[in-house]
């Protein structure tokens, strides 16, 4: 009753022997549904039945002394009776599981028998037996097996479904294990007896393989460890081909461009920042230029039923910064005629250009090479200069702007270039305000070979070009005149 401290004598008790009221080194026990009692009576050799209030027990396995024959038993250590009253028994010194009918007089073999060892086929000294709702066999092996086996009715072959590596205290391992049982879920509880504990294994598989190939519908049987069964709704498997990778294109930036999303040739895409793992995203990133840095993102595609992915295709993202630009000019900006400015471009420090752009009051400059790092200015190419400096990776930075100015030549005093001179030759002079102006060209033996009234500049310089081409080779005195015959001007012209 609850509550009691002391037990009830339901099996045995009246000492050691092998009459119908006696038992011998009981070592399992089993009660079925209608509170009958089995027993696996080892040193007897037998399994005795005791029904409920009952003082004697019947024999209901082996009984015929210790042996092999399918009429004996040796050392039953276990026992299990199964819903429809057959009786499983763990045969320890026969290394298998015998299974007896009910009323019949010899049991039959249901795992093990093949001598005792470790292969599939074969046990160590079984020490329990216990069977679940869809026959399967599982075995608790003892001795220097310390394994549990599982088999399946009918097939000769078993398989270790727990510990059995060898002898040990770690999770995966046991140490003479002496029973074990499957509850309503499918956990393996093990009495793991010289590790001092139980042990408990998850077995329940809700999953089964399926080859590539079975297109067709599926059922689903459930059956409980007790033998209940249920049948799920059908699954229909379509089966599909796994798409090979999709085409990718590596992506340059330069730092702050706009960006665009990653594209891929192929179909039914999916996108990822990470190489395994990870939710894909049917939209295409688009990558952060906000500072320099190589990004990596991931894409597969899916076939038409949107069951296979291919393997994921690296994309990779460099954003790269700007090579900086900047001008300088020496020996100076403001140009005398006949002077010469040289301006030189320049990239940050560390920083390559591989193209040089120059520029000249906002309009590219064409005839200008794009490996010049230094540009000649002379006194007739005044205006405001920049340049525009590309690297490898072709981004671009604009240059500071410079601007060449010519200054103004300064009263009684001309400029001429070029000379020596071959066809024309240019003079630049400040002219006398409110004066007629001429210009007087003298031959070397003092004749006046030229002489025409010129229209000057209100104010600053006036520029004029000469035409010599028809002047003989030689040594001429050019001068500039005001109508007062005052010479403002004068340079000796060389003719080629």
């Amino acid at each position: 009753m609850p509550g009691d401290t002391a037990g009830v004598t339901v099996a045995g008790g009246n000492g050691r022997g092998s009459n119908a009221d006696q038992l011998s080194y009981p070592t399992g026990v089993y009660l079925d549904a209608y509170d009958n009692i089995y027993i696996a009576d080892a040193i007897n050799a037998r399994v005795q039945k005791w029904s409920p209030g009952s003082s004697k027990g019947i024999t209901v396995a082996g009984g015929n002394f210790a042996g092999p024959a399918m009429n004996q038993l040796n050392s039953p250590f276990g026992v299990f009776v199964d819903g429809i009253g057959n009786i499983y028994v763990a045969d320890a010194q026969n290394d298998r599981i015998q299974r007896w009918a009910p009323n019949a007089l010899v049991g039959v073999t249901v795992a093990g028998g093949n001598g005792r060892g470790n292969n599939a086929n074969q046990l160590v000294q079984p020490m329990s037996v216990f069977v679940d709702g869809a026959n399967n066999i599982y075995v608790a092996e003892g001795s220097t097996a310390h394994r549990i086996k599982k088999f399946v009715l009918g097939v000769n072959n078993g398989e270790v479904i727990a510990g059995g590596a060898s002898s040990g205290n770690t999770p995966d391992l046991l140490n003479s294990p002496g029973n074990a049982v499957l509850d309503s879920r499918g956990n393996l509880f093990v009495s793991d007896m010289s590790n001092f504990r139980v042990q408990r294994f998850a077995l329940a598989d809700t999953t089964m393989p399926v080859t590539p190939d079975s297109t067709g519908s599926y059922g689903l049987t459930v059956t409980s460890f007790g033998g209940c069964t249920v049948d799920a709704t059908p699954l229909v498997m379509r089966t599909g081909t796994i798409p090979s990778a999709p085409i990718v294109t590596n992506k340059k930036y330069c730092i702050n461009d706009t960006p665009t999303p990653l594209t891929a040739t192929g179909k039914n895409l999916l996108w990822y920042s990470v190489e395994a793992g990870g939710v894909g995203d049917t939209i295409a990133p688009k990558p952060s230029t906000t500072s320099a840095g190589s990004y990596n993102f991931w894409v597969s595609q899916i076939d038409s039923l949107k069951t296979c992915e291919s393997r994921r295709a690296k994309i990779d993202v460099n954003v790269f910064a700007y090579p900086g630009a900047r001008i300088a000019v020496t020996p100076k900006a403001n140009l005398l005629p006949g002077d010469t400015a040289f301006i030189a471009a320049k990239p940050d420090t560390g920083k390559l250009a591989t193209k040089y752009l120059w520029y000249k009051n906002g309009v590219f400059q064409s005839t200008i090479a794009d490996s010049i790092k230094t540009l000649q200015v002379y006194y007739n190419g005044v205006g405001k200069y920049y340049a525009e400096l590309t690297d490898s990776n072709f981004c671009i930075s604009k240059s500071n702007e410079i601007e060449i100015r010519g200054d103004l030549a300064p009263q009684e005093q001309m400029y001429m270039f070029p000379n020596p001179a071959r066809t024309t030759t240019r003079l630049i002079f400040a002219a006398v305000p409110n004066n007629v102006t001429y210009l007087k060209v003298i031959s070397p033996n003092g004749l006046v070979v030229m002489s025409q009234k010129l229209n000057t500049a209100a104010s600053g310089n006036t520029i004029f070009e000469l035409d010599i081409s028809s002047f003989v080779n030689g040594i001429y005195d050019v001068q500039i005149v005001t109508g007062l015959g005052k010479i403002i001007g004068v340079k000796r012209l060389i003719k080629l």
